[in-house]
């Protein structure tokens, strides 16, 4: 019996599985704050909580479980004090408050830092918190990622692990050791940051007190654990080149498996460390993937049951195209291709009949096309894409599944256990303990239930749709820089 807990940014959803299946799972949602525009917070203690009470859930198998593993959203900030308290809200991954720190590190470390320099990562934010913040920087005696935060309430392990750590910027993702260097020149306390542990690597056990709270039995093995898209990939059985996951979570992500640290010389996409030791990620991020259907159903739908499953009845109703109508996903400015912090949201070609499904099928096909960049970022790389197995909440739609399929002309796979990234967390926890002796146990668990084969015809009518989805980005960013200087 295998736990995983998937620390996300919308929830935190645990799972039991007992090797091969799933036996129990309880997902909390919370909420993303945003004080001012361009700011992504959240409380701790809220993926904590999330945390027990998925737990406590469990607890009617709480004498059969053998290990923990957790996985979580990347990036951001959380603070801690000596007394183990934090000290403020956890600045997060779609915060894109620290623009003036992102263009110094450019000037001065533009080039030692392969990946791209943005707000999303820790060291910009922690530059920021350090300027700006100069009280709560004081108080800074351990600096954590939201999974770490989790897994040292659990256990008192101050630890992370080389996916995580890669998602800071403070990281040599090819050396696999903190950059002290940088982090010296910029006077950042190095005593500050997590020890790092291979991500199979046991670092604890579950407190006592934590135990007899959740009811579950004392001692149980906790492994240090991955980021969120890592494990969703070894979950999914993206172990090596040639099949990619596309995920439509909040965030949307296209991952693809390397043997190599390679890099994008334009600074598109990121490459990571990988959760499997000697192993690498490319990674092409959007910031508001399914986080854009969860504004319209938030603003519009609050009161209506099953909101996603209407607005995907009334999408399927719809027109290739959403009746000329163009869906710009930048709720939270846009990372890959643009990586540009004061891009905005837009619906394009409105007209008297636009209706709710409208902006719905144009929300699901701007995704889409958004992904489809950084998709194609990685082919330029040299990197053979044979097809695509699709994650996140977003693909339960197989609406969005087959529009996926059609725009980037690939077959598109479901995975047989929806639980991806808890389940990949579940399985580091597994090889920890041995219930696997390695990798290829793995694979031989890991199945699909549907393939999704795209249509000539109709990605050749997408491609014209995609044409005017880049074209309208390209006019409407001077726009959107002028606005955010009003």
């Amino acid at each position: 019996m295998l736990v995983g807990i998937d620390v996300g940014t919308t929830g935190t959803k645990t799972v039991l599985f007992d090797g091969s299946k799933v036996v129990a799972s309880h997902y909390v949602e919370y909420n993303i704050e945003s004080p001012k525009n361009g700011y992504a917070e959240q409380n701790p203690e809220w993926w904590w909580k999330s945390a027990k009470e998925g737990l406590k859930k469990l607890s009617k198998y709480g004498k059969e479980i053998d290990a923990i593993g957790i996985s979580g959203q990347m990036h951001g900030v959380t603070i801690i004090n000596r007394e183990g308290q934090p000290v403020s809200n956890s600045i997060i991954w779609a915060d894109q408050r620290s623009i003036r720190e992102c263009e110094e590190l450019k000037e001065r470390f533009g080039k030692e830092i392969k990946n791209p320099i943005t707000p999303t990562f820790s060291l910009p934010q922690l530059m920021w918190i350090k300027r700006e913040k100069e009280r709560i920087f004081k108080k800074v005696y351990k600096f954590l990622l939201p999974k770490d935060y989790v897994k040292y309430k659990l256990t008192d392990s101050i630890t992370t692990d080389p996916s995580d750590a890669s998602g800071t910027l403070m990281y040599d993702v090819e050396k696999l050791k903190w950059n002290y260097e940088i982090i010296e020149e910029l006077d950042i306390p190095t005593a500050i940051l997590p020890e790092v542990f291979s991500s199979s690597s046991i670092v604890g056990e579950v407190k006592k007190e934590v135990a007899r709270e959740c009811g579950l039995k004392a001692n149980i093995p906790v492994c240090s654990g991955g980021a969120d898209q890592a494990c969703g990939a070894i979950g999914a059985g993206i172990f090596e080149e040639g099949r990619i996951s596309s995920v439509i979570g909040t965030a949307g992500v296209i991952l693809s498996h390397s043997d190599k640290p390679i890099y994008d010389e334009k600074k598109r996409v990121f490459t990571f460390a990988h959760i499997l030791e000697k192993q690498w990620f490319i990674m092409g991020v959007m910031q508001s993937a399914g986080l854009s259907l969860k504004w319209l159903r938030e603003r519009f739908l609050s009161n209506k049951a099953d909101a996603y499953g209407f607005l995907d009845n009334i999408a399927s109703r719809q027109p290739l195209g959403a009746e000329n109508t163009i869906f710009l996903p930048y709720l939270f400015g846009e990372r890959t291709p643009y990586w540009d912090p004061h891009l905005r949201g837009a619906i394009v070609g409105i007209s008297y009949k636009t209706s709710i499904g409208t902006i719905a099928r144009a929300i699901m096909e701007g995704v889409v096309f958004g992904l489809y960049e950084s998709l194609k970022i990685i082919e330029e790389m040299g990197i053979k894409v044979k097809d695509v197995v699709a994650l996140g909440g977003g693909a339960k739609s197989r609406l969005w599944r087959k529009i996926m399929a059609d725009i980037f002309f690939r077959d598109v796979l479901s995975p047989t256990l929806k639980e991806c990234t808890s389940f990949g967390a579940s399985l580091l926890a597994g090889l920890s303990v041995d219930t696997f002796s390695d990798i290829s146990d793995i694979i031989k668990i890991i199945g699909y239930e549907e393939k999704i084969s795209p249509d000539i015809t109709v990605h050749n009518r997408y491609m014209r749709y995609y044409e005017l989805y880049k074209k309208t980005s390209q006019s409407l960013k001077e726009i959107f820089h002028e606005m955010s200087k009003l």
